[in-house]
């Protein structure tokens, strides 16, 4: 997506040539990501505003996840439990549509709030006050490749999620270790792409200046991916099953209207409870630890961005955000007088 899949492809390579296990689950990974955190946590109780950026993350993918599930509710339960053909189809279609662009509204704050954390790095680091105005007029100019970057990160990563979850056909082990060696190569490769974009790079070139970081300081970058890998697995882990319970403790898989609506619904407690921890404990440590190796990367070349004026641009993807944001709360007000909710509902039990 984007022209970006030869970061993960060149990713990939570099790691097996170096032969590094893409499993994350290892003691130093997560003593390593402890370490490297003691900057960063310093940072962030010095600079408030981190934390802000953090809590509005972690209420842009609440509203982004309470917005993307009422397709579940639009979709009547009949036609969930149809075994036409045409009808999974349609469903799968519309399913499909809605997510990205669900993905795609929350790509945008998830943009500009990424790079305003890491800029508070870059602004102490160059002797800049770091404040909620200045780090966001550093995130602002580059937030169109900012945005095009996380929507292509942020459907990957939901499309693994999805992956992993329980399901009658899991695909072979080869299969599921090949799709997570592929994932995990991405991620690695792409650890300095929010830091890079905001320099002002382009999204190829600030794709090889990740790749330049992981070959330089392919060490450090694999601990710091796989402990903040291993937390975040932690804190899924915990959620799943901690959500299993709470579904059942509440009664939403026995909701007498639509259970299937009632159980992503509840699901949104324990889920923005696990976000809300990674996004407030364990992300920005990520985020600022990624930006420092960059920097690091780019003072031992000579070739630190000097921020200076500090200029506010960015109106044309803020204004391609907010067309998307009113186009897709023009289709949730007005779903029945656009026929959504017919085509939904008429197409599945027709063809059941």
């Amino acid at each position: 997506m984007f022209d970006l899949d030869f970061i993960g492809d060149k990713a990939k390579k570099h790691l097996m040539e170096q032969d590094v296990d893409s499993s994350v689950w290892t003691s130093e990974n997560v003593g390593a990501f402890g370490r490297s955190s003691a900057y960063a946590i310093r940072l962030i109780l010095t600079e408030k505003e981190i934390l802000l950026f953090s809590i509005l993350q972690w209420v842009a993918i609440g509203v982004a996840y309470l917005i993307w599930v009422q397709i579940i509710g639009w979709i009547p339960m009949e036609v969930w439990e149809s075994d036409s053909d045409l009808a999974g189809i349609a469903i799968n279609v519309v399913f499909l549509g809605w997510s990205f662009v669900c993905v795609a509204l929350a790509a945008y704050p998830i943009a500009v709030l990424t790079a305003a954390m890491g800029a508070a790095h870059f602004l102490r680091e160059q002797g800049h006050p770091s404040t909620i105005a200045s780090c966001l007029k550093l995130a602002l100019p580059n937030s169109k490749k900012l945005w095009m970057f996380h929507i292509a990160d942020g459907w990957l990563t939901v499309m693994r999620i999805l992956d992993r979850l329980p399901k009658r056909n899991m695909g072979s082990a080869a299969t599921r270790a090949a799709k997570e060696a592929a994932y995990y190569a991405w991620k690695v490769g792409t650890v300095a792409m929010p830091a890079a974009l905001l320099t002002g790079k382009g999204l190829r070139a600030a794709g090889k200046d990740s790749l330049s970081l992981v070959k330089a300081q392919l060490g450090d970058v694999v601990k710091l991916r796989g402990g903040y890998s291993v937390a975040c697995w932690i804190v899924g882990v915990f959620a799943y099953f901690g959500a299993i319970f709470f579904l059942g403790s509440v009664g939403a898989f026995d909701d007498p209207v639509h259970p299937m609506l009632a159980v992503y619904m509840w699901a949104a407690v324990p889920i923005l409870i696990a976000v809300g921890i990674i996004n407030l404990f364990i992300r920005p440590i990520y985020v600022i630890v990624s930006c420092k190796y960059y920097s690091d990367l780019l003072i031992d070349q000579g070739k630190l961005v000097k921020f200076e004026n500090l200029p506010g641009r960015g109106v044309s993807a803020f204004v391609a955000f907010a067309v998307l944001a009113i186009i897709v709360g023009f289709v949730f007000v007005f779903r029945q007088q656009l026929g959504l909710m017919d085509v939904l509902t008429e197409g599945g039990v027709g063809a059941s």
